[in-house]
């Protein structure tokens, strides 16, 4: 799912902006993450992905952040410089188990 994510980002025109994969280790399976700008001349939108397995289930957290108007590149680049890092980090470290252990099968 992570890289069919990242592929249509791609083929959307997107800007992947940073990715990452946390290994599979013997206590946890791997986990991937894509940040990209996506968009068109009257909207941009920063998107941090994080695709992972909790209990046996995938599951993807998405932050989502949108600007619509002028001067868009300007705006999402000083928004990114001053949001973007953290923005991806707390994607990264949220635990999904107790959203996914809510969820009935």
């Amino acid at each position: 799912m992570a890289n069919r994510t990242l592929g249509r980002y791609r083929e959307s025109n997107g800007v992947i902006v940073h990715t990452r994969s946390v290994p599979k280790t013997d206590r946890k399976p791997a986990e991937h993450f894509v940040a990209a700008v996506l968009g068109n001349q009257t909207l941009l939108e920063f998107v941090a992905a994080r695709f992972l397995l909790q209990e046996g289930r995938g599951a993807s957290v998405i932050y989502s952040h949108r600007i619509y108007g002028t001067q868009l590149g300007k705006q999402m680049n000083a928004w990114m410089a001053e949001n973007g890092a953290a923005a991806g980090d707390q994607v990264m470290s949220l635990d999904a188990r107790p959203i996914l252990s809510s969820i009935k099968e």
